[in-house]
């Protein structure tokens, strides 16, 4: 399923809540209608009542008919305009509402628009319109801004694979007299993607670590894994975050930096953190398999062993962590 087709399903999905809303706020209008009805014909009843009933008015203590006429009009007023002043509230508070959300939900189409187009300013600002509203409203519009963002680094990461491997065989072209074959087909790769795709990738993964925090987490049960295999998140900078539930096996980390960071629950398998530099870090219920980390840095970092899942060290990650050059150690 491509990027457009997931942005016209979640922007549907937006509508509902609005539309919800708007049928919520027609029943509180009839509501209101109706009692100022009722209001309206209290005068009469009473008029007809004091006409046909011969009712003890002497003792309410009133001393004739336009008295007690006026006293009923004072309170069914008071009370008419205290509905008046709820029903008008209620109504202004729901307009309101609809008109935020249908706003954040144009927001969202729009950013949503904007990361799929072809100039790398438009994708970064779509991007930093999703952070911003993954921060309205953490149970309803973090999800699908979290979805969007895995969506677009899963699909961006193999289109940025594609090009790297263009780059290094000769595309298909027209044959040269000389027999050489043109490199037309790269140069139209390499304008698509603008001068650094990667820096697109860059801004999408950390904006991504940033909105995903444990109390947006506990919500859906949809947040349990987030799949990043075989991604390129090369030169990201996470800081201050927990990377929960996250799969990066075979991912490209290299060059990037964690820095006070937990990582629970989270596979490193045959993943590529090269440079990459991890400090202050907790590493609880990881793996750690067919991972090369001999050019990797850790600094101050704490692994657990005994955690639900337990952790899984390479003998390469236990002699690091044991040597004499570094300030990591197990718990």
């Amino acid at each position: 399923m491509s990027i457009l087709t997931r942005i016209n399903i979640f922007g549907a999905r937006l509508q509902e809540p609005i539309k919800s809303t708007d049928r919520r706020g027609l029943r509180r209008r009839t509501i209101g209608l109706a009692l100022l009805v009722v209001t309206a014909a209290v005068v009469p009843v009473y008029d007809w009542i004091y006409a046909n009933f011969d009712f003890p008015w002497d003792y309410w203590v009133v001393d004739s008919k336009a008295e007690s006429l006026r006293n009923l009009t004072l309170v069914a007023s008071a009370f008419l305009g205290l509905i008046l002043l709820l029903w008008r509230s209620t109504s202004a508070h729901i307009q309101s509402s609809v008109s935020q959300k249908t706003l954040h939900a144009d927001r969202f189409k729009n950013a949503a628009s904007m990361i799929s187009e072809e100039e790398i300013p438009a994708r970064i600002g779509g991007i930093r319109t999703i952070s911003e509203l993954a921060e309205v409203d953490e149970e309803y519009y973090y999800l699908h801004c979290q979805k969007l963002l895995t969506t677009f680094i899963r699909e961006r990461s193999r289109d940025y694979w594609l090009l790297q491997d263009g780059e290094k065989t000769p595309p298909v072209g027209e044959i040269h007299p000389e027999g050489k074959t043109s490199f037309k087909g790269t140069i139209k790769i390499g304008a698509y993607y603008g001068q650094e795709p990667s820096q697109v990738l860059i801004e999408a993964a950390e904006v991504f670590f940033q909105i995903r925090t444990p109390k947006r987490m506990r919500f859906y049960e949809e947040n349990r894994y987030v799949d990043f295999e075989h991604c390129k998140l090369s030169n990201i900078r996470v800081r201050f975050n927990k990377v929960i539930n996250v799969i990066f096996d075979g991912a490209d980390l290299s060059r990037s930096i964690f820095y006070c960071c937990t990582f629970k629950s989270t596979f490193f398998a045959a993943t590529n953190i090269k440079l990459t530099i991890f400090q202050n870090c907790i590493f609880d219920g990881i793996d750690f398999t067919n991972t090369d980390v001999s050019l990797a840095v850790f600094q101050d970092c704490t692994f657990k062993r005994c955690t639900n899942p337990p952790s899984i060290f390479n003998e390469q990650l236990i002699d690091v962590i044991n040597g004499e050059h570094t300030s990591a150690r197990f718990l």
